[in-house]
């Protein structure tokens, strides 16, 4: 324990002593400054850039036009590096178009401003362009903030040792210093991509936006890759009104599955699972930095394709829990009986001989379903149409109980009519 605690306080002096020395090394000194680079797309190879970068206070600053020489009589090193850095790929508009948001392809530039302001207490510089980049036959990718490189590249090389270790803490503290706001949006049609990390990209349903605050340090150990793309049709509009779409047809699909189905038990493991999976669209939708697409890309619809098949794997794959009370609710289920009471027609035939000769039992009228008071035409008549509704010929491939009914009616039709044509005389 108590080596431990020798240890301990011999790190605590260290630490102590780096600072404490760091504070005091060449090129450490408190020098803060401020860039914001601010880019509005009209499309994804024109736009317009605002870059300001500025250190100390002035109320009323006295700017004027051009690229300074010098930030005299302001004292900033960080501001120095820089400026310098700026100024080294040239002054022309187009060289700092490069060092601040660079494209590959050919560069105009439109309504362009350069102005500065050296004061005691303040040094300002500040950059307004209309852009347009030729990109036929190349991606729009930009990358912002290249100088940035360079002012890292200005801190003296590390030799190693003790002495190298305090300049690279001093050339850390200084580019922290350095602080960095990026601010990129556009029209509705466009989406973007970054390769490195920034602390907002969003989405609304009208426009996608990108926002970064860092510093110089922190900067250098991402990437300031941007990819932008176009596409009416994907605007984040309507593939927010796509998904509406997507969701509402699929929970409708959904709940007639539930309602047919009655999933239970372990079966409601995927329906759940289906309920909870459009969260994830909409999710990465209003937040495309954790996305695994970009919404010009059109891999949003991969969600919906997947919403559906989850769909129809409820349809098709809802196992029981309980296959015991399963196949035991399939031994109980009513056995179909054939009933003594057999429908033709619906009409009414008993399962049973009837005596023709029996007077008591059959009245030829109602058998022939005519009034007492018919005449022979219309007995006729009703006979010879029972007689084709209830002829056996015609159930000769139903069951055998039906046309057994058919044949004793058709007896007890030819029984009632030869009573009745004995009556008439006929």
């Amino acid at each position: 324990m108590r080596k431990v605690a020798i240890l301990a306080a011999s790190l605590l002096l260290l630490v102590m002593f780096v600072n404490i020395v760091g504070q005091n090394v060449e090129g450490a000194a408190d020098d803060p400054i401020h860039i914001d680079l601010n880019v509005k797309f009209h499309g994804k190879d024109r736009g317009t850039l605002i870059f300001l970068m500025e250190a100390g206070e002035e109320e009323d600053p006295q700017w004027k036009e051009g690229v300074p020489s010098s930030i005299d009589p302001f004292v900033n090193e960080n501001m120095k590096r820089v400026l310098k850095a700026l100024r080294r790929g040239g002054l022309s508009e187009e060289r700092l178009m490069d060092s601040i948001f660079r494209n590959n392809g050919n560069i105009e530039i439109e309504d362009s401003n350069t102005t500065h302001a050296s004061e005691r207490n303040y040094f300002g510089f500040s950059f307004r362009a209309n852009f347009s980049y030729d990109t036929r036959g190349i991606d729009a990718e930009y990358s912002y903030l290249d100088f940035v490189y360079d002012v890292d590249d200005m801190f003296t090389p590390s030799a190693g040792g003790v002495d190298g270790l305090l300049k690279d803490l001093a050339k850390e503290r200084e580019l922290r210093r350095i602080k960095i706001k990026i601010e990129i949006s556009g029209t509705s049609s466009l989406s973007y991509t970054t390769t490195g990390t920034v602390s907002d990209h969003s989405r609304s349903v009208k426009i996608e936006h990108i926002s970064e605050s860092t510093n110089a340090q922190e900067f250098l150990r991402s990437s300031n890759d941007l990819k932008v793309f176009e596409t009416s049709f994907l605007s984040p509009g309507t593939v927010f009104i796509s998904l509406l779409v997507f969701l509402i047809l699929g929970y409708g699909l959904l709940a007639y599955i539930w309602f047919r189905v009655r999933f239970r038990g372990l079966a409601l493991i995927l329906p759940i699972i289906t309920l909870i999976f459009p969260v994830v669209p909409i999710w990465t939708f209003f937040s495309p930095s954790l996305s695994f697409y970009d919404l010009a890309g059109g891999t949003i619809w991969v969600h919906g394709a997947i919403f559906f098949i989850l769909i129809g794997a409820c349809n098709l794959f809802n196992p029981r829990t309980n296959f015991h009370s399963f196949e035991k609710e399939k031994e109980e289920e009513p056995s179909l009986k054939m009933p003594d009471v057999v429908y033709v027609n619906k009409r009414i035939f008993v399962d049973r001989p009837v005596r023709i000769s029996d007077e008591e039992v059959l009245d030829p009228y109602e058998v022939i379903d005519v009034k007492r008071s018919a005449s022979w035409e219309e007995i006729e008549k009703a006979y010879k149409s029972k007689v084709k509704e209830y002829h056996p010929d015609k159930f000769i491939d139903s069951p055998s109980r039906i046309h057994k009914a058919a044949r004793e009616e058709t007896e007890r039709l030819n029984g009632a009519y030869e009573r009745l044509k004995k009556k008439f005389g006929k």
